[in-house]
């Protein structure tokens, strides 16, 4: 499958923009990255060898408008891939892709300070991806202070989060 990119682009940070965010985008923000965002510590290798970790926030969707929103919101990069004309399987059956699924929009965020700010804006709002989230923080917060060892074990938290089975029941399923 072809994957090009076919836009893209950076934008710094702005207080003005993330002190313009109301409520009620936050928790719009925080509830589709609860179902589609990705928090991610990386473990970088060279040679075989563990040397260093990569975090990243991401959102992507086939539409733009809320890629664009984290990327207004937060800066960063939002880039736009094409994934070609291969069309998708889906129950076994083959469908050509249509137009607007060709495109897959994507806001990313790897920097520390990016990061920290996306995460204690959403926080409080986040359900499904909390304890994920939780683990980032300390890493971003502590990313001078841990050693490698001590990071892997976040990267290894994180990965565990990821398990469907062992995600933590939301408390409206619990009564």
């Amino acid at each position: 499958m072809s994957t090009n990119i076919i836009w893209k682009d950076s934008k710094s940070f702005s207080l003005a923009r993330l002190q313009a965010l109301t409520t009620e985008d936050k928790c719009y923000m925080a509830g589709f990255f609860d179902g589609e965002g990705s928090i991610g510590l990386y473990r970088k290798k060279q040679r075989g060898v563990f040397y260093a970790i990569a975090p990243r926030l991401n959102v992507s969707q086939i539409t733009r408008d809320i890629p664009m929103m984290f990327w207004n919101a937060f800066g960063s990069r939002l880039f736009c891939m094409d994934r070609g004309s291969t069309p998708r399987t889906q129950n076994g059956i083959q469908h050509e892709l249509r137009t607007n699924e060709r495109c897959i929009w994507t806001w990313d965020g790897s920097s520390i300070a990016v990061i920290h700010m996306v995460l204690e804006t959403l926080m409080p709002y986040l359900k499904i991806k909390k304890v994920e989230a939780e683990l980032m923080l300390e890493y971003v917060n502590n990313v001078n202070k841990y050693t490698l060892d001590e990071k892997g074990r976040l990267v290894d938290q994180i990965a565990h989060c990821k398990r469907v089975e062992d995600r933590p029941t939301p408390q409206s399923e619990v009564a």
